[in-house]
């Protein structure tokens, strides 16, 4: 029994030692690489209506997590008088800042002046600075032809005429805005387009593989006079065909293989929508047996069973033996 006991304590402690240990630190991001994308607004309470916005969002001309956003508003001065109305574009960044060339800006299909301006600049978290200095070196080389070893030694006295410098910043979302005036007549009607390309998120918070998820924010278009008539195209990428989810309303459209959806007013909540390869995600069963590093929780656990179950199924038939010999 003695020894049973030994050889049990044994795989207990290999069960111990093989189990992985829960551990925090790098782990792989189940959502990254999320860019926001905000509608067109005012920088003050306009007098300009939005009588009509075509937004286009197309997801199928380059990788599955890139999304080329086209929105097309018309707009009317509804006053009797002229009107230079100030707008923004807000955008965000998590690779520095945004430039001049991340949007095309039209009124009427003419490109018109952008200024950039930097709301929230990245905070500096570390610097440093160096001045050369004076060093030694022993360069060993090796003829070929003579087989002769020659030792150069190379000096230099005081510190080099470079100065280096090198510094980081943390990290955060960078958040800017495009900014630019456009110019109504009374009651004019005018076209303006806007143009850009963004990142879309990567989440498999739900999913096995991931999933793009796009967020375009309507509520800063609230700030017009009133608002009417959005219509939203989604084309989505060869890869990813399915609307797994979506804060509003979109209806697939099979010969034109794309989502859309049609609303007489703003929304009450801003457009989400998440796209992936299968209609519906995976149970949460198949999620969890999915996970590579799940492996590292059932082999050994497995393992030591086995040795287990082996080790009491040899102790049995030993003492089953050991009886059946005390009988003779």
């Amino acid at each position: 029994m003695q020894r049973l006991l030994k050889i049990l304590s044994v795989c207990f402690m290999m069960l111990i030692l093989l189990l992985p240990v829960q551990a925090h630190g790098n782990a792989g991001p189940v959502i990254y690489n999320e860019d926001p994308v905000f509608s067109i607004m005012a920088d003050n309470e306009s007098k300009l209506a939005v009588i009509e916005e075509d937004l286009v969002i197309d997801l199928s001309q380059e990788g599955r997590f890139t999304a080329h956003i086209t929105a097309t508003y018309r707009m009317q001065n509804q006053q009797n008088e002229e009107l230079r109305q100030g707008m923004l574009f807000p955008f965000t960044s998590v690779h520095g800042h945004a430039s001049l060339e991340d949007v095309v800006i039209q009124v009427d299909g003419e490109s018109i002046p952008v200024e950039a301006h930097h709301l929230f600049n990245l905070p500096m978290n570390h610097y440093m600075r160096g001045d050369g200095s004076a060093y030694e070196e022993y360069v060993q080389h090796l003829q070929a032809t003579t087989l002769d070893e020659i030792i150069e030694v190379m000096k230099n006295k005081g510190d080099l005429p470079t100065t280096s410098e090198n510094k980081t910043d943390s990290g955060e979302i960078h958040v800017g805005a495009f900014a630019y005036d456009v110019d109504f007549a009374p009651g004019e009607v005018r076209e303006i387009q806007v143009q850009y390309t963004v990142r879309t998120s990567q989440d498999r918070s739900e999913t096995v593989k991931y999933s793009s998820l796009v967020a375009y924010f309507l509520r800063p278009a609230s700030r017009w006079q009133s608002f009417e008539d959005l219509t939203v195209t989604v084309i989505p990428h060869e890869e990813q065909p399915f609307l797994l989810a979506s804060s509003l309303p979109l209806v697939y459209d099979r010969a034109a293989e794309r989502y859309s959806g049609y609303f007489e007013t703003l929304p009450d909540q801003d457009l989400v929508f998440k796209m992936y390869h299968r209609q519906k995600p995976e149970s949460g069963l198949l999620r969890i047996l999915s996970n590579p590093y799940i492996l590292l929780l059932i082999i050994p656990a497995a393992l030591v069973l086995a040795v287990l179950i082996l080790v009491t199924v040899v102790v049995l038939m030993a003492m089953k033996k050991s009886k059946m010999n005390l009988r003779d």
